[in-house]
């Protein structure tokens, strides 16, 4: 099961297997809150790459047709080939100022 810890100032966790596999970051809802709104962009530095993204929302019924609800996730796709695949790498994404992140990997 993948860790996390949220504070002001930090969304820490390691991604699932599942989430490596299929080349996404998922956002709990707990973190929502350390992001922009759903859908603004925002800057995240990784390394010496700065690239724009955001948080997208996607519709789900894995709990049944009549418990529709929304799965978040980390736009990735500028730089998925910079991220670990491995499930016990901890990925550490700080604030460091409004609409501007720092993702580092340890």
């Amino acid at each position: 099961m993948a860790q996390l810890r949220v504070t002001e100032k930090i969304y820490e966790k390691t991604r699932s297997p599942q989430e490596i596999k299929e080349g996404i970051f998922i956002v709990t809802k707990q973190a929502l809150s350390f992001f922009p709104p759903v859908g603004t962009t925002f800057s995240l530095e990784v390394g010496e790459k700065k690239v724009e993204t955001s948080i997208y929302s996607q519709d789900c019924t894995c709990r049944g047709p009549h418990k529709p609800h929304y799965h978040y996730f980390l736009d990735i796709a500028q730089i998925r080939e910079l991220l670990p695949v491995d499930s016990k790498a901890i990925l550490t994404i700080s604030k460091i100022a409004e609409g501007e992140y720092h993702l580092s990997v340890d």
